[in-house]
């Protein structure tokens, strides 16, 4: 994927494509004209961000060119804040607006599936961009007609969305109390607020804590099983603090140098933090139980979306990013940008695509799946009604949960687990269906078996007052109709079996 720095630079010329638009038969209308000719009176002046405490106005409130930078804002924090705006916007208006390509019969150029399937995830991301304000359409389409103001706009948007994003993670750089259960505490030992993050990640007790995930954590943490105090002594020592166990100590020296025991990578984005777990809830052998509900998680989405002053109690009122996009549910991606910017916060690099092998993208991509690959699953309808707009239910307690389970297993992925435990009970409960279908096809067969008897067996009349037995002159008739429909339920039957 191209890179933000050179994407401009590797951009395609829209020049052909806007000339061949501007020429086109469609006339815009005189209020999205007017629209424009205001948006590039005022491009070179209207910020991109404002540190004025000022109330925010409203998506349907805002002047035409407000709401193309925010739908750019909007990108970084509801669509991918991975993907290059900028080839976004390139492939979105290639797709809508470009002039049809002649293709030579002779070409013997091919293009990629890979590369198919690239176009598709920047124009879905361009459509998901302006689906806060599609009205903003018209007005970009506006610009695309003009090459030299094409450029001007989309490095405008480019701008506004990196601004976003670097509000969002200064914004949390020190919110480090948005970890802690019981807010009135602090971190032991305390971090101060200075511009080197040297002492988080694993180089912290309690942060490492929260980086890692449950199995890994309940191992570094194991402890030798105390002697019990006698009480009853007078005078007798306090027993010391229970030490590591030798495996613990073990696994924590190899994490502090980034590594498991067997020496693969330790942090992977297919192994979610402790910290995206809620308190007290982790169970190895249900993983998406009390998965994105930790108080840590919903005060990072809220601080991004409500604003910062009710992360953790909630807002009477919907404020902040969620006023000023007109965003007014939790979608799957607002989750997963949620969790690339908190583990950001917990750690000692700064925002970047890769922390070491870990990697943030690869983590984004993995929570949206979970939300988007099946939409009517109930776990997914649970987590996205679940405290960010509102007030969020209290746990309490760490997990104690043990797991026999290898943590050293480098091919473990939480997400793929999930997923296939997904299609393991809609299997089960299309299973179940079609057992049941089964079940009457076969009932309805021993009806017909017991009524063909009856007719064959001359005792047909006792339950159906006919004169005489069947003639013999009906019987191949009779016969044929029962093989025939015989077949169809037999067939009927195996195709529901599976």
């Amino acid at each position: 994927m191209a890179t933000t720095a050179d994407a401009a630079s590797t951009l395609p010329t829209l020049s052909g494509a806007a000339a061949a638009t501007s020429s086109s038969t469609h006339v815009a209308p005189s209020a999205v004209k007017r629209a424009f000719d205001d948006a590039i009176a005022t491009l070179g002046t209207v910020p991109i961000s404002s540190n004025k405490r000022t109330k925010r106005a409203t998506i349907e409130t805002k002047s035409p060119l407000e709401k193309l930078l925010s739908c750019a804002k909007y990108f970084v924090c509801a669509v991918d804040p991975y993907m290059d705006i900028a080839l976004v916007l390139f492939h979105g208006s290639q797709a809508h607006w470009a002039a049809p390509t002649i293709v030579c019969p002779s070409s013997t150029t091919i293009v990629s599936s890979e590369h198919l399937a690239e176009q598709k995830r920047h124009i879905d991301a361009f459509d998901r961009m302006f689906s806060i304000s599609p009205e903003s359409v018209e007005l970009l389409r506006e610009f695309y007609k003009v090459p030299v103001q094409w450029t001007r706009i989309v490095a405008k948007l480019r701008a506004a969305a990196k601004n976003a994003r670097q509000t969002d993670t200064s914004g949390l750089k020190h919110k480090l109390g948005y970890l802690l259960s019981d807010p009135s505490k602090c971190l032991v030992p305390p971090i101060p607020e200075t511009t080197s993050k040297s002492d988080r990640g694993i180089n912290h007790p309690m942060l490492r804590d929260a980086i890692v995930p449950w199995r890994l954590r309940n191992k570094i943490n194991a402890r030798v099983v105390a002697e019990e105090h006698d009480e009853e002594t007078p005078n007798s020592p306090a027993p010391p603090e229970a030490s590591l166990t030798p495996e613990a100590t073990e696994a924590l020296k190899a994490l502090m140098n980034g590594k498991l025991t067997n020496g693969k990578p330790a942090l992977i984005a297919s192994r979610y933090p402790s910290c995206f777990y809620a308190d007290g809830s982790y169970d190895p052998k249900d993983p998406e139980k009390g998965l994105f509900r930790s108080p840590f998680l919903l005060r990072v989405v809220r601080h991004i979306w409500t604003t910062p002053s009710s992360a953790m109690d909630g807002a009477d009122k919907l404020r902040g990013n969620a006023r000023a996009h007109g965003q007014f549910k939790v979608i799957g991606r607002m989750i997963g940008y949620g969790c690339v910017q908190g583990r950001t916060m917990l750690c000692t690099s700064d925002w970047a695509d890769k922390d070491g092998a870990y990697n943030y993208e690869k983590l984004f991509n993995s929570v949206v799946e979970l939300f988007e690959s099946d939409t009517t699953d109930p776990w997914v309808t649970e987590t996205l009604q679940w405290g960010v707009f509102g007030k969020a239910t209290k746990s309490g307690g760490s997990s104690d949960s043990d797991d026999d389970d290898d943590d050293d297993n480098d091919s473990d992925s939480v997400s793929g687990s999930i997923l296939e435990r997904r299609a393991a009970r809609r299997s089960t409960a299309s299973s179940a269906s079609s057992r049941c279908t089964l079940l009457l096809a076969q009932h309805v067969l021993s009806i017909f078996f017991a009524i063909s008897g009856s007719f064959l067996s001359h005792d047909f009349p006792k339950c159906f007052p006919l004169s005489a037995p069947m003639s013999s002159s009906f019987m191949p008739l009779f016969n044929f109709t029962n093989t025939v429909f015989l077949r169809f339920i037999l067939l009927f039957s195996f195709v529901l079996s599976g």
